[in-house]
């Protein structure tokens, strides 16, 4: 996955907050979801949904001095809540 849209304005605060307001789709194990990780966002693939909880792994590294030194890679496990993503990407469902 590409994080491409790294400071880019299509994927900024008010992407996320118009995605917010559309109404998050319902998000499966297995689905990617893009959130912010100081100044770069980037994808995770979701390994777990708990309500309103993410966890999964970061889908690609960083680019960012900071995020790496923020200690960020692909494959990290994270956690996010669902009001912090501004896209999603339909995976295929692991059981």
């Amino acid at each position: 996955m590409s994080n491409i849209n790294l400071i880019c304005e299509d994927c900024g605060i008010a992407k996320r907050d118009a995605f917010q307001e559309s109404g998050v789709p319902k998000i499966y194990k297995g689905d990617y979801v893009k959130a912010n990780f100081g100044r770069e966002w980037m994808w995770v693939k979701v390994t777990e949904v708990i309500r309103n909880t993410l966890k999964g792994k970061l889908a690609n590294d960083p680019v960012l001095p900071e995020t790496i030194e923020a200690g960020y890679f692909e494959g990290k496990l994270v956690e996010i809540k669902k009001k912090e993503i501004c896209e999603h990407i339909r995976g295929e469902k692991d059981d």
